[in-house]
């Protein structure tokens, strides 16, 4: 690798010497380092970075340094681009930064190395069309949410998949999620946990009006439609948690497999029920006595 993004969160606390460390280690390798945002730059170089001032969608790899929230970001700042990222977590609880911020230089030099895999994720495409106009398109790793805002009232969607009509929740909103989602928002809402190399889509009403209205999973290439037909004033929609944009009446939310998937770096010893064991706690004893 001849070039490597660093995109670090420095709200963390001990984003500095991680961030410093990583930079050491592969500016000695002989390998440019392009640094986000700017002031963790200006931090780490007060006398003038030695790290690349080209474009961070150049890389040929990219670190996330921070929790499941600033990989989203990372996954926005790239783009479309076919390039893989590394999540590093220094914060609590992640699943997209598989990397503990501890043991991540033996890590990354088995990276440079070429010992490592890579996870390809499933995303989502959203469409926001409002009187036959599509005003917003935008790709989501997590999940698509429609929620309402302030004080607690309930909207009425009305969703469709591909032409077959659904059902109408009565409900604080919904969430679209994909796998890789099933262990965010969804989770919370009581949606269940998928592993990603299922491929599905994730629908889970928020506080449902009625209780028969049940998470449900679909098949990756159906279309989900989702009509307001009563929503609060306020009502939004969120994409990953990264971007929100109002919500009326009358709009179709249109949400869709996108042809374009997120490339995780993983090590070769990982697996995703190793990390549900490890992030949440589950233990037990593997076998029973007689």
């Amino acid at each position: 690798m001849r070039k490597v993004g660093v995109v670090v969160n420095t709200s963390k606390p001990n984003w500095l010497p991680t961030t410093r460390s990583i930079v050491e280690l592969l500016s000695g390798c002989g390998v440019e380092v392009v640094l986000e945002p700017k002031e963790a730059a200006e931090a780490l170089f007060p006398n003038g970075r030695p790290a690349g001032e080209g474009r961070l969608v150049d890389s040929d790899m990219v670190l996330s340094l921070g929790g499941d929230g600033t990989f989203l970001k990372t996954v926005r700042l790239v783009g479309e681009r076919d390039v893989a990222i590394a999540g590093v977590n220094l914060g609590g609880l992640g699943f997209l930064a598989e990397f503990s911020a501890q043991d991540f230089l033996p890590s990354l030099r088995k990276i440079l190395a070429g010992d490592y895999r890579i996870d390809e994720r499933m995303t989502l495409r959203a469409s926001l069309i409002r009187q036959g106009e599509t005003l917003r398109i935008e790709r989501a790793l997590n999940d698509v949410v429609l929620t309402t805002t302030g004080v607690s009232r309930l909207a009425i969607l009305e969703t469709s998949i591909d032409d077959e009509y659904l059902t109408t929740y009565e409900s604080n909103g919904l969430i679209v999620a994909t796998p890789t989602g099933s262990t965010a928002y969804s989770l919370s809402a009581g949606g269940p946990i998928v592993d990603p190399a299922m491929g599905a889509i994730v629908l889970t009403p928020i506080c449902p009006h009625a209780l028969s209205n049940r998470p449900i999973l679909i098949p990756p290439h159906r279309t989900v439609r989702i009509c307001p037909l009563k929503i609060p004033e306020g009502a939004m929609i969120t994409v990953d948690g990264q971007t929100a944009f109002e919500l009326l009446c009358g709009d179709v939310v249109s949400v869709a497999r996108s042809d374009k998937n997120v490339k995780l770096i993983a090590t070769k010893e990982a697996t995703y029920f190793g990390i549900l064991r490890s992030k949440l706690g589950w233990g037990g004893r593997r076998n029973s006595e007689n």
